[in-house]
């Protein structure tokens, strides 16, 4: 009996002393818990949580007139929406030049796409408060005939032509280029607007007319006797005396900005017209897939007309002392014409903005 109290005596001893040793093996010491207090914090320095976020970009807002100086954007409109741009831009599609001047004189946008002697008149009326920037857009006015007599400007003498735009850039062109040609019998008849004048073509109410693009196609698509009998900045370009590396010397559309955006933001902008430039090329070397966006932007309604029509808007980035001879070169012309249709004087130097590298 007593040897197996003994027994049971010394089996529990055996345990206490198990557990003994147990408890010490897995309570840490202090110096141990400092230890790996130290080598977390290492961690987390080595590898810190980057709290901090990417500062928003000021939004820089854009606005653009239906027609080609609206077509050359769309891609970069599409990137826009696409988050892939550098910027961050708003775009706005305006139906009439009223419209962009009102918004730029208001300080809605930054930047618009407008005509170059809208460019000049908002220049001269608003104490030089604009600049422009870069053309965007060439001559992109065509001479259309139900007929094959008319093969030069002289033909024209004697003829009636319908045209659109009175008061404005193609009625100055047109005067232009015929008193060069000496035709001074050439009876010309306006209509409202540029849809008005392409019904008129594709109806052979208007035999002859001066059309701008995209409505040119418009025309010839609904009649096949209708042909391009004359593109008229290739006229322009027989009498305006300029030697450049440039589809035509007639510059119709530009880009332009506000000084006091400009003032801040002159990095931004100068990346917008990096990215601009970029996606004119796009446009141009992919009619087909670019005109799919200028109709979801609505900015002519049929995509095969779009199609069809980029290759003749004359699609195009001319900036810096190219830009400043076209432009200059135009205005000058325009002016003898009618000075009103610049805002009464040709600008001067500080028109134009020019990128330092």
């Amino acid at each position: 009996m007593k040897k197996l109290f003994s027994i049971i005596i010394a089996v529990m001893l055996v345990c206490s002393a198990f557990a003994g040793c147990t408890k010490k093996e897995t309570t840490p010491s202090a110096d141990e818990t400092q230890t790996e207090a130290s080598e977390d914090e290492a961690v987390e320095q080595e590898n810190p949580k980057d709290t901090t976020q990417e500062p928003v970009k000021d939004e820089i807002k854009i606005a653009l007139l239906k027609g080609p100086t609206a077509m050359g954007a769309v891609m970069l409109m599409n990137e826009t929406e696409n988050g892939k741009v550098f910027g961050n831009y708003k775009f706005d599609v305006l139906t009439t030049p009223d419209e962009v001047s009102a918004k730029l004189i208001n300080g809605e946008v930054d930047i618009a796409a407008v005509p170059v002697n809208l460019a000049s008149a908002l220049y001269n009326k608003n104490n030089g408060e604009f600049q422009i920037a870069a053309i965007n857009t060439l001559g992109n006015l065509y001479i259309l005939e139900n007929g094959n007599q008319i093969n030069s400007i002289n033909d024209l003498s004697g003829k009636t032509i319908y045209s659109s735009g009175q008061g404005s850039v193609p009625e100055y062109v047109l005067e232009y280029i015929l008193s060069k040609a000496g035709v001074t019998d050439c009876k010309v008849e306006f209509m409202q607007t540029h849809a008005e004048l392409a019904a008129a073509v594709a109806s052979g109410k208007a035999q002859i007319a001066m059309i701008p693009e995209p409505f040119a196609s418009v025309a010839i698509s609904k009649n096949s006797k209708v042909r391009v009998a004359l593109d008229v900045a290739k006229c322009w370009d027989e009498y305006s005396y300029q030697e450049e590396e440039v589809n035509n010397t007639l510059p119709t559309g530009c880009i332009v900005v506000r000084k006091d955006f400009l003032a801040d933001h002159e990095k931004e902008f100068s990346k917008f017209l990096d990215e601009y430039e970029y996606f004119i090329e796009v446009v141009n070397d992919d009619p087909e897939e670019a005109a799919k966006y200028v109709a979801s932007y609505g900015i002519i309604d049929d995509e095969a007309i779009a199609a069809k029509s980029i290759p003749n808007c004359n699609i195009t980035f001319i900036e810096g002392s190219k830009m400043l001879r076209l432009v200059e070169n135009f205005l000058n012309t325009i002016y003898e014409a009618n000075p009103k249709a610049i805002g009464g004087a040709v600008p001067d130097e500080d028109f134009y903005y020019v990128r330092q590298y």
